[in-house]
């Protein structure tokens, strides 16, 4: 939302909405995009989301990030895809469970964000009657059922996921809400900070609403010394399942190699799924990292990985810098951290 231009008239208003822009956390801060070479990471994963909800979810935090560094029209582009995915069918051509159920509250967040932009592309103070009219016509967030409320904390969650506290009492207070929905569960075991409950939130995930995601995400978390056989039939259920899935094809093979050990086999067929997932959604920045890596740990094929790195940073520029240090080695673009620097930073 624009700064100084909020009316006392519309303070009401705004309140009954969710969205990044009019999310203000308990310390009064607004909500913190991701950063641009962060966004411009899960813009390049979109295609292979696990699911479409999970597209959309990401299609707003790239868009809030992107709304916030000036790039309006990137953003406003991306909105209108999110709300092609909320279309019913047979207008949109996908079956996913989580959107139809939630539907409401990913509306509400959408319609909410929509309304923000929309004022901030006007130089008047408050809202034109035309928007005004729009925004009486989202369902204010108090109006929500319990379990819609609980989704919008979860897209909360979800878009605050770089801060991570923040991003864990949200996902806490939606489990809080709905203890039935897998997705939330998924969301908390899959959060970088939720410490040793997370395995038990995946089984939750995984019990509740399976998915390819669910499946992967719990095999990648259990202790291999102990649950070496529960691992591999996790591994062989989602192969079998979701055999062509790009989010299966750039995951599966990392936990081939973590079942079955590092042998020439295991480590050609993790690089055939990374090629098939290539193949299905097209050349991404972040296969040619994973093809680099894999390549690379195999030994032998320096060069070989190097071109891989070459080409992401090509394909994603906006992280072109951060590509050539961790993987590349390749620290001639970092500012050497002095006293200077540091006050030059600040100044």
């Amino acid at each position: 939302m624009r700064s100084g231009t909020r009316t006392m008239s519309m303070d009401a208003v705004w309140k009954q909405l969710s969205c990044p822009s009019l999310w203000e956390e308990s310390n009064g801060l607004p909500c913190i995009p991701m950063p641009l070479s962060v966004a411009s990471n899960v813009f390049d994963e979109l295609d292979a989301s696990p699911t479409p909800w999970h597209r959309v979810l990401d299609m707003i935090s790239v868009a809030y990030a992107y709304c916030t560094h000036k790039r309006q029209a990137d953003a406003i582009a991306l909105l209108r895809d999110c709300y092609v995915y909320l279309l019913p069918q047979p207008y949109c051509q996908h079956d996913c469970a989580l959107l139809k159920q939630y539907r409401p509250a990913m509306r509400h967040v959408l319609d909410s964000f929509w309304a923000v932009l929309e004022w901030g592309r006007t130089e008047a103070t408050t809202p034109s009657p035309m928007l005004l009219a729009f925004i009486n016509t989202i369902t204010p967030f108090q109006h929500l059922s319990p379990d819609l409320q609980a989704a919008v904390h979860a897209i909360h969650g979800g878009v605050t996921k770089i801060q991570h506290d923040v991003a864990l009492s949200y996902l806490e207070r939606c489990i809080m809400m709905n203890r039935l929905e897998g997705e939330w569960h998924w969301m908390k075991g899959n959060s970088f900070w939720c410490g040793d409950s997370a395995v038990e939130h995946l089984r939750m995930a995984h019990r509740l609403r399976p998915g390819p995601h669910t499946a992967l995400t719990l095999a990648e978390n259990l202790p291999l010394d102990k649950c070496r056989a529960e691992v591999a039939e996790l591994l062989g259920e989602v192969l079998r399942l979701y055999p062509d899935h790009p989010y299966v094809l750039s995951h599966a093979g990392r936990l081939l190699l973590r079942v079955h050990g590092k042998t020439k086999t295991m480590f050609a067929e993790a690089e055939r799924l990374l090629l098939r997932c290539r193949a299905a959604i097209g050349d991404r920045c972040f296969l040619r990292l994973r093809l680099g890596y894999l390549i690379q740990e195999q030994g032998g094929r320096a060069d070989e990985a190097k071109r891989h790195y070459e080409t992401a940073c090509r394909l994603n520029p906006a992280d072109a810098g951060n590509i050539r240090m961790n993987y590349m080695g390749d620290y001639s673009n970092c500012v050497p951290i002095s006293l200077d620097n540091l006050s030059r930073m600040f100044k």
